[in-house]
């Protein structure tokens, strides 16, 4: 599913969505299935804090567990 060959990787069997960059399944997550707005953040603050830990993710921990899972699994 993923182009790279690698994880992570949805396919949402709701919707037919597949999406590959674990910012972008984070953000379709919340946006689709929040509804109460019970996980989101409410805040501009609160937003702006999310959005840093999941940069934090993609950019420092997203690499190095797909990297593992690669070369582990593979």
């Amino acid at each position: 599913m993923n182009p790279n060959g690698r994880v992570p990787a949805l396919e949402d069997p709701n919707t037919g969505l597949t999406l590959w960059e674990s910012g972008a399944i984070i953000e379709y997550l919340l946006d689709t299935y929040d509804v109460g707005k019970t996980l989101s953040p409410t805040s501009t603050e609160q937003k702006w804090q999310a959005k840093c830990w999941m940069h934090f993710q993609m950019s420092g921990q997203g690499p190095y567990y797909g990297q593992r899972a690669w070369f582990v699994l593979v």
